[in-house]
Parts: structure tokens; C-alpha cells; sequence
């Protein structure tokens, strides 16, 4: 399995947001809210190939643009 678990996340970021910013890895094949508090959301993004995974651990401490 090709994923990758992204915590602190804005809930104020839209899913299409997340979706832009991590197709630039891989190609997705889902993305899951696994949980979200009143700020922040943790998701579960599945990519189509494990070489997307890489590149999306080098994301790491990457800020999402929120609009």
C-alpha cells in the first residue's frame, strides 16, 4: 500500500487544496479524514504507486495554503 498519514492540517483547507498539493507526488487514489478537532484535521492520502510516497515524506513541514 501506497500511503502516507498528514496531521495538522487547518480544517479551514478544502479537500481539493490537499488534493492539488500532494498530486504533485503521484497520482491519488483517495484521500481520508482519519480524525479533526475544531482546528485541525489528520488525513490518509493513498497514492497509485509507492514511489509517491518519497516525495511526499519530503513534504514534511510544508505549509498548506488555506484558500
Amino acid at each position: 500500500m501506497a500511503t502516507i498519514t498528514a496531521s495538522q492540517i487547518p480544517v479551514s483547507v478544502p479537500e481539493n487544496k490537499i488534493k492539488e498539493f500532494f498530486s504533485f507526488c503521484g497520482k491519488i487514489k483517495d484521500i481520508e479524514v482519519l480524525d479533526k478537532t475544531e482546528k485541525t484535521k489528520t488525513i490518509r492520502v493513498e497514492f497509485e504507486k509507492a514511489s509517491a510516497v518519497s516525495t511526499a515524506v519530503s513534504y514534511t513541514h510544508l505549509t498548506l495554503p488555506t484558500n
